[in-house]
């Protein structure tokens, strides 16, 4: 069931929404409108019209628009979509596949047909033709449930449905579903939870931003035995269209006047062939770490009227990755030839894509044609409202950040340097979050999809009752108290976070003081009497008082030191943890005598931990390092010696006290300690 939460329930509308499966009381929204984009104010919307006495009329247009929805919730996992501008007469370019980034204001650039040209440039002049902008969007979602169980063979199934509706028909949701309930013998009400699931099979979506269906061709349909269970939950992709016309958007945001969204160019005759090529990237924007983008061109000789072959190249402008490029052909000759993206990395590397071909004056490349792997990061305007979010790499460096005004980044996978975690990091208080990257090409943040928002269930557990325990969500302010007795010594407690850097609740035995924010499942409120064993202090941990923690008592040496001397020259390395032996931690446990399951060490940062010589009266660092930050917390240390500092090791090292020691800095619950050890009696 874990993959399938969180995602919307079409069994269980809210609103404009859906009921997230498995995620009581969150609702996800779906898109249910378009929106013309805006730049700096501006509908963002530019047709360029060109025409020729040497060439047919063509033409660029160049739009970004949003989608948006009118029920509040958490926005849906949006998959790949299709865009498709039409008249009543029919559409008048090709369908363009977007990535779901895109539907979030990227500026996409579409090539015009003649045709296309001659509608636009009518639209233009007399404002008298709709045009409509339709996306069809799918989205993951958890089909409806229904009372019916079947068992069939795909191919059988489409093979019934060819013979009931014809080879390759064109349907509508309605009556594909009508006609597999009567085929496959489920009642009405069951028709479109069983087309859900059922319709994949045998038939596909039509071409185009439509939500028809055309059946598949039996022959095409795998064979074998499909079991149904329409109660038991299950994924399935939901399509929606949505439309809109974006010139008459803009000449309402423009007050009437579509004059500034239009470029007209007339060509003269050229005869000496120079053609003009315009190249266009649709890529999510910004892209980090891409100081240059360059687009090559070439086109093969082509004799007997241009025995050579041309090419060229051209910096795309990172505004809207568009230019202009002049090839010189032959007299009449249409470009007919290949194009690809170069990029210019901040490492200064630079990376080439594949090539693709391309016919006409225009080029339109995209995302595939990328030279790298681009990950969009997109975060919600809720969620940059609690924190900003770091996109960092497996290096350690940053490449970009989230922040109001910059909802969307772009990351390319560098070579050797890929996308390896986001970093949230509270605006306020709070914990710092850190989620790992997997291989989606998209990552959707808001708060509600994060770890520790929403619902919390807590055990409260006293060891010494009675007690009134006062406790608070870390976000609230209402104190609420639950009396534990001898006889009731446990509690539960449920709260819901609406931040997910806030998700803990702070507890308090009155009138003492407020604990710390603690989150587990198990909440030990009073503590203790601690123990010490071995100048070790142990307590029980507050989330589960089967577990006894320590600090770390530190440094110790991790392996014998190695001190190697050459006349005047000498070479010392040496091994530290912070931590003790495993030995020693399950001897604690017996010496608890049943009161813990388990003893281990809080966990800790341990920024520096430094190897001092005593000279003159005062230490001296020799060697210094960080650990490595997991337990047992060790340090590797290394250093040449000067002689008086190599006769004060071999004096340690011989069991003469005060010449050299280990010191560590320990950071625990934001309080800072230093902890130093003896050489000498570390060896012994």
């Amino acid at each position: 069931m874990s993959v399938l939460q969180g995602l919307p329930d079409l069994g269980a509308p809210a609103g404009g929404g859906f009921a997230a499966f498995g995620r009581e009381g969150l609702v996800v929204s779906l898109p249910d409108r378009l929106d013309l984009a805006r730049r700096d104010g501006v509908p963002d919307l530019l047709v360029t019209l060109e025409r020729s006495l040497d060439f047919p009329p063509s033409g660029l247009l160049e739009l970004a628009f949003t989608t948006g929805s009118s029920t509040p919730g958490v926005p849906a996992d949006v998959r790949e979509s299709l865009l498709e501008l039409s008249v009543k007469i029919g559409p008048i370019s090709p369908p363009t596949v977007l990535a779901a980034d895109q539907l979030h204001g990227a500026r996409l650039a579409i090539s015009l047909r003649p045709e296309a040209a001659h509608v636009i440039a009518r639209l233009v002049e007399d404002a008298t033709l709709p045009i409509v902008a339709a996306v069809r969007l799918a989205v993951r979602a958890v089909a409806p449930r229904a009372a019916f169980q079947t068992r069939f063979d795909p191919r059988d199934l489409a093979t019934r449905l060819a013979t009931r509706l014809g080879t390759g028909a064109r349907l509508t949701p309605d009556a594909l579903a009508t006609a597999l309930a009567a085929l496959l013998g489920a009642e009405p009400a069951a028709a479109q939870a069983l087309a859900s699931r059922a319709a994949p099979l045998v038939a596909e979506p039509a071409p185009g931003a439509t939500l028809d269906l055309v059946l598949r061709v039996p022959g095409e349909v795998a064979q074998g035995s499909v079991r149904l269970d329409l109660a038991e939950p299950a994924a399935v992709i939901a399509h929606r269209v949505l439309s809109f016309d974006p010139f008459a958007a803009a000449r309402e945001l423009a007050g009437g006047s579509l004059d500034r969204h239009v470029r007209l160019v007339t060509l003269p005759g050229l005869p000496t062939g120079q053609v003009p090529v315009h190249v266009s990237a649709n890529l999510p924007e910004p892209v980090t770490d891409l100081p240059a983008l360059v687009a090559d061109v070439r086109l093969p000789a082509a004799p007997p009227r241009r025995p050579h072959p041309v090419s060229g190249s051209l910096a795309l402008d990172s505004a809207g990755r568009t230019g202009t490029l002049t090839l010189t052909l032959a007299p009449g000759e249409l470009p007919s030839g290949e194009a690809r993206l170069r990029a210019l990395l901040s490492t200064g590397e630079e990376v080439e894509g594949p090539w693709r071909p391309f016919d006409g004056r225009r080029i339109v490349l995209d995302r595939d044609d990328f030279p790298l792997p681009l990950r969009v990061v997109l975060a919600s305007d809720a969620l940059l409202a609690l924190a900003t979010v770091d996109v960092v790499r497996r290096s350690g460096g940053t490449a970009g950040r989230l922040a109001p005004g910059t909802p969307t980044l772009a990351v390319p996978d560098l070579p050797g340097d890929p996308v390896a975690r986001l970093v949230l990091t509270p605006l306020g208080r709070g914990r710092v979050l850190e989620l790992p990257v997997d291989d989606r090409q998209r990552l959707d943040l808001d708060p509600a999809v994060l770890p520790g928002f929403g619902g919390h269930r807590a055990r409260l557990v006293a060891l010494h009752p009675p007690v009134t325990v006062e406790w608070v969500p870390e976000a609230e302010t209402e104190v609420r108290r639950v009396p534990l007795s001898v006889a009731r010594p446990e509690a539960e407690i449920g709260w819901t976070a609406d931040s997910p850097f806030r998700p803990g609740v702070r507890w308090r035995v009155a009138p003492g003081p407020w604990s710390e924010p603690v989150d587990g499942p198990v909440v030990t409120v009073d503590q203790a009497a601690p123990v010490v064993v071995d100048g070790v202090e142990l307590v029980p941990d507050r989330r589960d008082p089967s577990v006894w923690v320590y600090v770390p008592p530190g440094p110790f040496l991790d392996a014998e030191p190695s001190l190697l001397v050459a006349g005047e020259v000498a070479f010392l390395q040496l091994t530290s943890r912070m931590d003790l032996p495993e030995a020693t931690k399950d001897a604690f446990v017996g010496v608890l005598a049943g009161r813990a399951g388990q003893v281990r060490a809080l966990p800790v940062e341990v920024p520096r931990v430094a190897l001092q010589v005593k000279e003159e009266d005062a230490w001296q660092d020799v060697a210094t390092g960080g650990s490595s930050g997991m337990p047992p917390w060790r340090t590797a240390l290394s250093a040449m010696l000067t002689p008086s500092q190599a006769e004060a090791v071999k004096a340690a090292l011989s069991g003469t006290a005060g010449r050299v020691r280990l010191v560590a800095e320990l950071i625990e619950s934001e309080v800072t300690r230093v902890q130093s050890r003896d050489l000498a009696d570390l060896i012994k």
